[in-house]
This record gives C-alpha cells, sequence and structure tokens, in this order.
C-alpha cells in the first residue's frame, strides 16, 4: 500500500504508480498488502496522505463540493476512492488531528482575562431526539484585548 500525493490538481504516486493505482482502480478489487507502524500514513490502513486529506477538505469543506462529485473527480484520474472512504477519512483525520488543535486552542482561551461568549439555541435532529428539538450552539472568543491572538471556537451540544 502507498501514499497518494496530489498536488496541483494531478496525482503524484511517489512511492510506486503501479502499486498505489492497483490498491485504487475499482476493476483490480481489494488490495492484498498490509500496512507497517511507521509508514508514514496520517491514518494506519488507509493510502491518505496529507496532501490528498488536504485536497479533501478544501473541496468539501472550503469550496463546498459535495463528496460524490469528488469521487467523480478522482474518477475522472483514475482513482476510485469512493465518498465513503472520504467521509470515513475526514472523520477519523478530525478525530485524531483536529481534536488536538481545538484542545490546545481551548486552554489558551481559557487562559484569557476576558473571553465572550453568545449562547443560541438550534432546532436539530439527533442524538435519537424527535425532530426539532432544543439544542445549543456556543460560541466562544477572545476579545479585543487580544488582537494578535484571536480564538473563535463553536460547540454545539
Amino acid at each position: 500500500l502507498k501514499k497518494i500525493y496530489l498536488a496541483a490538481g494531478y496525482t503524484d504516486l511517489r512511492r510506486g504508480m503501479d502499486d498505489a493505482l492497483s490498491f485504487l482502480r475499482e476493476e483490480d478489487g481489494p488490495n492484498q498488502g498490509t500496512l507497517r507502524e511507521g509508514d508514514g500514513f496520517l491514518l494506519h490502513g488507509s493510502p491518505v496522505s496529507a496532501s490528498l486529506a488536504a485536497a479533501v477538505m478544501n473541496g468539501k469543506y472550503v469550496n463546498a463540493v459535495p463528496l460524490y462529485r469528488l469521487e467523480q473527480e478522482f474518477l475522472r484520474y483514475g482513482l476510485a476512492i469512493t465518498r465513503q472512504n472520504m467521509a470515513n477519512w475526514m472523520i477519523r483525520l478530525g478525530e485524531e488531528y483536529l481534536a488536538v488543535l481545538y484542545d490546545h486552542l481551548h486552554s489558551l482561551l481559557y487562559s484569557y482575562h476576558v473571553i465572550q461568549a453568545d449562547e443560541t439555541p438550534v432546532l436539530v435532529n439527533r442524538d435519537g431526539r424527535s425532530a426539532g428539538s432544543k439544542s445549543y450552539m456556543w460560541v466562544y472568543r477572545s476579545g479585543h484585548m487580544y488582537p494578535e491572538k484571536q480564538i473563535i471556537l463553536r460547540v454545539h451540544l
């Protein structure tokens, strides 16, 4: 299993094009290889590289491109990356990497003498509750006393 690097709109399969493509092409079936610890992959058991993860995050969260359209785009490159895989990557990367950043920013924010907060009730469908159940969204931010260290965090409960 090899990492896939995405650069400037094309794929650069740096550690063996044939191996990576055989893993990703639909007609080749599932990969028979195994990953070893220390192979440098972002997620154990996955070929996602930092550049590929960044491309998926940018497409989905910055450019608002649905995952099914990203899936079609990768197919044009000859890569069969399913939207389910991309969704799982985003969830796992958020849990393993972005949660650490969020926790660090949270602790920094609470070390400030003054913070601002806003509580807004929202209607959501989640956690098995009925449609339109009331939940809350909190937004915390550092105040104007810290212009060089602005932090804004959101919490949905």
